[in-house]
Order: C-alpha cells, then sequence, then structure tokens
C-alpha cells in the first residue's frame, strides 16, 4: 500500500500524485505558509542548484519568494545579501556570515573568498597565515587605499606596524 510523502502514514480513499510525489489531500501544503493548497496553482520549492526539493509552495509564497533559493542553505529567500565578488550568489541574512567562526557579515562587515567559502577577513588572516608574531592576531589593518599593511623582519616574522614599532623599543 502507498504511503504519503509528507506524513509517512498510509494512503487511502482522496489522495493527490504529484509525478510520483503522493499526499493526502491534507498534506498537500504550502511549505512557508502551511495553507492547504488542494486544487489552487502551486510551484515546486526548488534548492540553491534549481533542483526540486519534493516540497511545494501556494502562489502567495512563491511570488514573496520570488523562487530565489539562499545560495548555502536552499530556503527560499523574501531579502538577501550579494557579495560583491559573486554578484550571482545570493544568501538569507542567517547564511550571510562567515563559513568558519559563523560571525555575521551583513553591516559592511569585510570579507574574503578563501577555497570558496565566504570568510571574515580575521579567519582569512589566520587561514593565510597573516598573523602578528608579537600579539598573536590576525593582520587585518587596511591603509587609506583599503589596502592590508604589515611589517615583515629580516627573519620574515610578520608584525602589525604599531606591534613593530613597540618589539623595537623592547629589544
Amino acid at each position: 500500500m502507498p504511503v504519503c510523502n509528507a506524513c509517512g502514514d498510509a494512503l487511502s480513499g482522496a489522495y493527490t500524485d504529484i509525478d510520483g510525489i503522493l499526499l493526502h489531500d491534507e498534506c498537500f501544503k504550502c511549505c512557508k505558509c502551511n495553507t492547504l493548497i488542494g486544487d489552487d496553482e502551486y510551484f515546486d520549492e526548488e534548492d540553491a542548484q534549481g533542483e526540486p526539493t519534493g516540497r511545494f509552495l501556494c502562489s502567495n509564497c512563491e511570488d514573496d519568494s520570488n523562487g530565489e533559493p539562499c545560495y548555502r542553505c536552499g530556503k527560499l529567500l523574501n531579502s538577501f545579501m550579494i557579495p560583491d565578488e559573486y554578484p550571482e550568489r545570493k544568501y538569507c541574512d542567517e547564511c550571510f556570515s562567515c563559513e568558519l567562526c559563523q560571525k555575521s557579515l551583513a553591516d559592511g562587515c569585510r570579507m574574503a573568498f578563501i577555497d570558496d567559502k565566504m570568510v571574515c577577513v580575521e579567519c582569512a588572516a589566520r587561514k593565510d597565515g597573516r598573523m602578528c608574531t608579537k600579539c598573536e592576531e590576525p593582520i587585518v589593518n587596511v591603509d587609506e587605499h583599503g589596502m592590508t599593511r604589515w611589517v615583515t623582519d629580516a627573519t620574515g616574522r610578520r608584525f602589525h606596524y604599531e606591534c613593530f614599532a613597540l618589539s623595537l623599543i623592547h629589544i
């Protein structure tokens, strides 16, 4: 006996078959607002790669989302953030964060992309080895031209400008 793809219970009586997805009529609901869809217009929900998820949207929720999924989690977007480096990628507010430390990258926080992952500049500096020898913090200082600057001594050790000056005083 076939079972409902939504609730897992056996199907008996009236049910809906959408391309092999079997649902009790009362389980054929919008995955976003939980409204019964019935005979109304519906849309397939898609993941970040544009593949159907097996869940459905009512016409109101499809209109709200424009059908665009978050690049990271695949949830349909009502509002989104776009990194300058990858304008084709759209992220929900929760996913617009460093993929290493989860720090939010909204509100103008500087970011970088390493191995195709969106990360904050602090994590990027740690991953790239841009750590100050004196204070052991990541080197993320930016000058008036937007360039990250540091001092490297004769042995190849890196310092913040301020830390390098302090290390000279304490010699």
